[in-house]
């Protein structure tokens, strides 16, 4: 099918597409040719303000953004004010992507699928929310976000499994809200740590749940993020670190499998930590028996694990718990602690 004809199988989709939104369009030509694809959309209510702001038969533009083949751009609103981008797609020519100055929101698989492994996609400093599935399984050579970022909200599965080098060190500190597996299975680039959006309050779970080896040597940059409390479900599952890592006093509780298929060398959990979901720090078996020699320490003079902290164990040998003197008979006979008994150490036995 070649660039019109899809075009124009395209323009009659979103016909209905957009009318189930509250508008009302009409296509003028059921068979346009390139000089008249400028036409090809338009609105008879007012309802909607459609336009292809010009266009050949190889490319598409639509405000800053090319596409090779087939695309249809929509820049208009519905009755309730709702800006829509309508895009088909075939693989990308532009070496640099956008969206309109005009779009605040992303809509739900706005650019999922997208095939843009030759093209970079700048995200605008004006979006301020990412829908549900904006960019799911979507390709970009690499993602980068403008200075002065407005954003605020990233919907569930926005990014899930995209391929598109997002840089976890230099994500906005304007961002608020993560929905579940907003950033699950992506492939991710980074300049040696990850560092948490400062305004990010309590995401879901899944959250940054990475896929393969994520590599941070230089940590994890908590970034004074003091709306957080709560290490969700596998938010940092497959995250790989080297060295300490520290919880600052306002992260008070860490859910099931927070930490799942995780690594670090050294994890430190203070007095402020209130509770501990059940295998909080687990592994596959396949993970587990590659894992390095790992060292927890826990502040609590006392156990308060409710259920058995740690799941997948019984293929690694080399890891040692290390508690409060005062507290080490209780940590020895914690019922939840039963099967890492032998590993439990003194904290007067921690070597510097």
């Amino acid at each position: 099918m070649n660039s019109i004809e899809s075009l124009k199988t395209e323009l009659i989709r979103q016909k209905s597409v957009i009318e189930s939104m509250g508008g009302v369009v009409s296509i003028a030509n059921q068979n346009p040719s390139p000089s008249e694809i400028t036409e090809g959309i338009k609105t008879v209510t007012g309802t909607l303000d459609l336009t292809i702001s010009t266009a050949t038969e190889d490319d598409v533009a639509v405000g800053k953004t090319f596409f090779s083949g087939t695309t249809v751009l929509k820049t208009g609103k519905n009755q309730s004010n709702d800006y829509y981008d309508l895009y088909v797609l075939d693989e990308c020519s532009a070496e640099t992507l956008s969206t309109p100055d005009h779009i605040t929101t992303l809509r739900d698989f706005k650019f999922a699928g997208v095939p843009g492994s030759n093209s970079s996609f700048i995200f605008n400093n004006n979006i301020e929310q990412v829908n549900s599935y904006a960019f799911y399984y979507a390709t970009f050579k690499d993602f980068t976000f403008e200075n002065d970022s407005s954003l605020k909200v990233i919907g569930h599965h926005s990014f899930y499994h995209a391929n598109i080098n997002i840089n976890l060190s230099h994500l906005p500190n304007t961002i608020e809200k993560v929905e579940t597996h907003s950033f699950a299975y992506i492939t991710a680039i980074n300049d040696g740590y990850f560092k948490i959006p400062q305004n990010l309050t309590n995401p879901s779970s899944h959250s940054f749940n990475l896929i393969g080896s994520n590599e941070f040597p230089d940590g994890l940059y908590w970034n004074n993020c003091t709306n957080l409390s709560r290490i969700p479900a596998s938010m940092l599952a497959y995250h790989s670190y080297h060295g300490e890592l520290t919880f600052p006093s306002y992260i008070k509780f860490v859910d099931n499998c927070a930490f799942y298929n995780a690594k670090f060398d050294r994890l430190i959990f203070p007095t402020t930590i209130e509770s501990y979901g059940s295998r909080f720090y687990s592994y596959d078996t396949s993970t587990a028996m590659s894992m390095p020699n790992m060292i927890f320490i826990f502040e609590n003079p006392t156990p308060i694990f409710s259920y058995p902290p740690f799941g997948g164990f019984d293929y690694i040998s080399e890891y040692e718990i290390y508690v409060p003197d005062s507290g080490y008979e209780e940590y020895v006979n914690c019922t939840h602690l039963s099967n890492f008994a032998s590993h439990i150490k003194r904290m007067s036995e921690l070597p510097e």
